[in-house]
Formats: structure tokens, sequence, C-alpha cells
């Protein structure tokens, strides 16, 4: 709901009258999670991500592709603020020092998108991958001298941001002892 100054139509309720009681605003729908006023001119966002704006259009103010006047709202066409994609990101941690492994390859594979992504842990043993569709994903790490504790396979959804801690342990060598080439984070 809306009231006040309406010169502009920014009260959104299909006139240019004022108001000094709210008025309800005309085709908006959903659930508005947040609200913008400008000088003559709504703009809101709904749960959804999409976002509604009216008003003066002088300037091109309300997004809508136009410099027409709304005196009702109108979606603003090719912005979602909604995430659309995942990410995972962790560490990579040996299992006998506890210290974080550098230069691990991480390949990632989904049961749908098939595609690999390929990175590596960094020097304080941390990787990420970006821009992950919706999918169940398993990574693969490999260092030499070394081999995979457990890993297990990380469901996204859309918009999810997961950490994990991948385990690796070192093989042993022919002398029965072990390689370690971990990085030991400051205490």
């Amino acid at each position: 709901m809306t009231c006040g100054s309406n010169y502009g139509g920014q009260l959104g309720d299909g006139t240019d009258a004022d108001s000094n009681i709210p008025v309800l605003v005309d085709n908006l729908s959903g659930v508005i999670t947040s609200v913008a006023g400008g000088l003559s001119h709504t703009v809101v966002l709904r749960s959804d991500g999409m976002i509604w704006t009216w008003g003066i259009n002088y300037n091109g103010q309300l997004g809508d592709g136009t410099y027409d006047q709304r005196s009702i709202p109108v979606q603003v066409k090719y912005i979602n603020l909604i995430q659309t994609t995942s990410s995972i990101y962790g560490h990579v941690v040996d299992t006998v020092s506890g210290n974080y492994l550098t230069e691990v390859s991480l390949t990632l594979r989904g049961k749908k998108t098939k595609i690999p992504k390929i990175t590596s842990s960094d020097e304080e043993g941390f990787f990420q991958f970006e821009n992950l569709e919706s999918d169940t994903y398993i990574i693969k790490p490999k260092k030499e001298g070394y081999k995979v504790y457990n890993i297990k396979p990380v469901t996204l959804k859309i918009g999810e941001t997961e950490e994990i801690e991948i385990k690796m342990k070192p093989k042993k060598n022919k002398s029965n002892s072990f390689t370690n080439t971990a990085y030991s984070p400051s205490p």
C-alpha cells in the first residue's frame, strides 16, 4: 500500500490522484521483500527476485526499456536477483599431520552435467568451484604421495554454497615411513 503525492503515478494505483490514506497498488502480487522510493518513482523487489517499478520515467529510471510514465507496476525485464548458480569450497587436509595440503589437483564432475571442472588447492590448502548448476557432484583429489581418505558426493540445489573438507592420507613409501609435503597453518 502507498500514500502521498501521486503526480507521476508513483503510488501505483492506476491514477495520478494524491492520497492521504494508504491505497492498494494495482497489478502487484507476491511477497514484497524490499521497497525503494525515488522523488517520483517506486521500486519493489519480490521474494522471487523479480523487480517491479512505476512512476515518472523521464530518464529511464524505471528500467523497463522505455521513457513512458507508469501509474501501475511494470516488471523490469532481464534482471532477477535470485542467485541461480551454486558453489563448493573448502580445504584439503593431511589426515596424519592435520596440515593443509597445497597443490592438490581437484577434478569435479556432476552426475547430470558430466563436464569436468579442474582446480588446485592454493598455498593454504583452499579450493573453490563456482558457477555450478543444481546437481550431485563428485570431487576427485590427486596429489603424488597421497591417497584419498574419505570423500562423499555433494548435492547442490540452485543458489546453495557448500563448504567441505577433503581428507587425504600419505601413502607409505618403501622404507615404511610417510611422505609429508603439507602446509602447516600458523597458530
